[in-house]
């Protein structure tokens, strides 16, 4: 495998690629590029260096656009399909793991669509090749699977009155990754002082204000069964009475989840249970792992 290519040779590779179609790709010591039997000059690579973005712009056709540097979410506007002329490209990528916890979002004019969608989304690493129809926009090259990457401790809510952690939990990660149209997150908590209860079912949160796609993983706030299940987990009594349920995650909202036990109907961190597994227990530990599709992805 072939790791910390630089991204404009990524790029690069995305234009000959797509241009060449199956021929043959050989990257020479000496940066020309080998298709088939016909050898490029170096320009090839030189005339796909990326214009660096930082804040929304708008597209134009031909252009190579790196996406680097940045802070916040933005847009990616692209020009007219009809006006760019069928087969003309735009080609846009994002550059790393400094920006890892925000979205681009790419956005046709009114009337036009991506792949048969409104807009699509980058996130760190992706790289996307469109080409025009005339009349929208059609991805002939993408790569929108990421590594996992932190988002920072986890949040938790409940439906009546939130609970709080202690001060200092032994565990306290959230990490993500985006695999296709779909959000995979890894929930690690650990604490051996009490926190503070709250009440009504917890809630878990998704990463970076991302929203389940609930055509495709329906929620609910009061029939679990009618929710999609998204993924399972553990909670335990990690003190001298050791004790543990297993999990199951439903979406309760687009933005959260909830989580039950397998035995039974009652959830299994339901602060006015009994059984509960709660933030006010001296010591306890919390895994889940959640796949989730996404809007805009």
């Amino acid at each position: 495998m072939i790791r910390n290519i630089s991204p404009s040779l990524v790029l690069a590779m995305m234009v000959v690629a797509t241009v060449h179609g199956a021929d043959p790709i050989t990257i020479n010591n000496d940066g020309t590029v080998t298709m088939g039997a016909t050898v490029s000059a170096p320009y090839l690579l030189a005339s796909a260096a990326p214009i660096t973005k930082t804040d929304a712009f708008t597209a134009t056709a031909g252009s190579l656009y790196l996406i680097t540097g940045t802070d916040h979410d933005f847009d990616v506007n692209l020009p007219p399909a009809g006006a760019a002329g069928s087969g003309s490209f735009v080609t846009c990528a994002e550059d790393g793991y400094a920006q890892a916890n925000k979205q681009y979002t790419l956005r046709p004019v009114a009337g036009e669509q991506i792949d048969g969608r409104s807009s699509l989304v980058l996130v760190h690493t992706n790289g996307i090749r469109l080409m025009s129809d005339g009349v929208g926009w059609h991805s002939i090259v993408k790569h929108v699977d990421t590594e996992f990457v932190a988002a920072g401790p986890i949040p938790v809510s409940a439906t009546t009155t939130n609970p709080s952690k202690p001060a200092s939990p032994m565990v306290d990660v959230m990490q993500w990754r985006r695999r296709g149209d779909s959000v995979q997150v890894r929930y690690q908590y650990r604490h051996n002082a009490a926190g503070v209860s709250g009440s009504g079912a917890y809630l878990l949160s998704l990463p970076n204000g991302f929203l389940a796609n609930t055509s495709l993983t329906p929620a609910s706030t009061t029939v679990v069964q009618s929710a999609g299940r998204i993924g399972f987990g553990m909670a335990c009594n990690s003190g001298s009475s050791y004790s543990a349920v297993t999990l199951m995650a439903y979406m309760y909202d687009s933005s959260r989840f909830a989580m039950w036990q397998m035995s039974d109907s009652k959830s299994a961190l339901y602060a006015t249970s009994s059984t509960a597994y709660v933030f006010s227990l001296t010591n306890l530990k919390l895994t889940v792992e959640v796949m989730v599709p996404i809007q805009g992805w």
